[in-house]
Formats: C-alpha cells, sequence, structure tokens
C-alpha cells in the first residue's frame, strides 16, 4: 500500500475516533443517570483501544497489545462492579436522610 494513503487513511481515522471520544465524554459528563455515564465510559474505553491498535498499525509495533489487554480488563471488571454494586437512581434519592427523618437505629 501506498505509504502516503496509508498515514491518510489512520489520520481521518484517529480524527474519527476523536470526535466519537468527544461525544462520549459529553454523554458521560451530562448523562441524566449513573447507566448513561456508564456507557459514556465504557464507550471510551472502547475507543482508547481502537486509538491504540491504530497507533500499533500506524508505528508497526506490538508493544501496545499489553496495555490495549489492561485496558480491557479494567473496562471489564469496572462494569461488572457497577452492575453489582449499583443502586437505582430514584431509590438513591429515597434512601439519603433528610433533616426533617431521622434515621432508624
Amino acid at each position: 500500500m501506498n505509504p502516503e494513503l496509508f498515514n491518510t487513511l489512520l489520520g481521518i481515522a484517529a480524527g474519527i475516533y476523536f470526535v466519537a471520544t468527544l461525544i462520549a465524554l459529553g454523554r458521560m459528563i451530562a448523562g441524566p443517570n449513573s447507566l448513561d455515564r456508564l456507557v459514556g465510559l465504557e464507550s471510551i474505553t472502547a475507543m482508547l483501544q481502537g486509538m491504540l491498535a491504530a497507533f500499533m498499525a500506524w508505528r508497526f509495533d506490538t508493544s501496545v497489545v499489553y496495555p490495549m489487554l489492561v485496558i480491557a480488563l479494567l473496562g471489564f471488571l469496572s462494569s461488572l462492579a457497577v452492575a453489582k454494586f449499583r443502586v437505582p437512581d430514584d431509590r438513591a434519592e429515597i434512601s439519603q436522610p433528610t433533616a426533617d427523618r431521622k434515621e432508624q437505629p
């Protein structure tokens, strides 16, 4: 493949990843509930892996494979942790004690 075309295609892919990451970051920051924020975080994790794969193709260097595996593992474990210990958003507001109501011992 022509090296100029190869670099151009990788530059376009990097630009698309950058724009998609900004959109997912906006979803993560402005998400109306915690599940929307989780979807944004998962999207950013997946796009980071794609960016590392594009970098690996650009540099012809496979040393980035191990950080990609670590990121994939951390993303998976964080999803499991949030899914297991997540409190629904409507119950979180109800379960918080207020000044009018005292907690029962």
